[in-house]
């Protein structure tokens, strides 16, 4: 943990695919001034130099007073999904989701910087535990619980969260008649990455539209895409209101859409 704090607690360790060491929990000079940490080892036990800023990170959130990791998975993809709560005020925390590349960078293709938080009330909400979920050939979700208050005076009630990681198509091919569709109950934030494979080589457009067929806005314009798996970042437009959304793919031969949530 970082050396100028005076506090510091592991809350959950793991021993990722390369058999390294990963550690969160929070630092800080006292109990309401802490910030999340996620810290990692060598198999040996020594500090992973090329991990963050001498194998530990800090999480620095603007506009909170601090925070926790309480829970860390690994993701398929080697990237470290960590769980814990931002503070808004002395009384009032989020729930709190990052995400962390494996050389330690936060992901900035997650949420804001790297991370989101989730307001249940004006109380105390801390995500404590997190759970890493395929949706088969479709993509990923991270579902984490932990406890809310709609106020600060209100009991502590059980809260879960879920949270898209990844929206992955399958296989497209425009030249058949079946097509794929699949709805997902989950908002995006801000942004998600979008992953697909090509049979062929095809012109492929990827836009954004509402539940009526009216263009919202366009990811990818008719460019030329090679066979195989492709990503692509989705943010959702700052100025399009929360509610249920189209993401369309489509090219000369046809097109299949996957339909997405904005959030609040």
């Amino acid at each position: 943990m970082p050396s100028q704090s005076t506090l510091s607690d592991c809350w959950d360790v793991i021993i990722d695919s390369q058999e390294r060491i990963v550690l969160v929990g929070f630092a800080g000079g006292n109990f309401n001034s802490t910030l999340p940490v996620i810290a990692r080892l060598t198999p040996d036990g020594d500090i992973d130099q090329s991990f963050g800023i001498g194998g530990v990170i800090v999480l620095e959130a603007p506009g909170f007073n601090g925070g926790g990791f309480y829970s860390v998975v690994e993701q398929p993809d080697g990237k470290y999904a960590c769980a814990g709560f931002l503070k808004v005020t002395s009384t009032d925390s989020d729930f709190l989701l990052a995400l962390v590349n494996a050389n330690g960078a936060f992901d900035d293709q997650f949420g804001s910087s790297g991370y989101v938080t989730t307001s249940f009330g004006i109380g105390d909400e801390r995500a404590r535990d997190i759970v890493f979920q395929e949706i088969g050939i479709w993509g990923s979700l991270l579902t984490v619980g932990g406890y809310a208050q709609e106020t600060a005076n209100d009991p502590i009630a059980f809260a879960v969260a879920r949270y898209i990681t990844l929206l992955n198509v399958g296989v497209v091919e425009f030249d058949r008649s079946a097509s794929s569709l699949l709805v997902y109950p989950n908002p995006i934030e801000e942004s998600t990455t979008l992953t697909y494979t090509l049979k062929d080589r095809e012109q492929l457009t990827i836009s954004l539209m509402d539940l009526q067929g009216r263009p919202v806005c366009t990811f990818l314009n008719a460019q030329e895409m090679a066979p195989g798996e492709h990503k692509q970042e989705i943010t959702m437009p700052v100025d399009v209101a929360s509610g249920n959304y189209l993401l369309v793919l489509s090219g000369p031969k046809g097109k299949m859409s996957v339909q997405v949530s904005k959030a609040n």
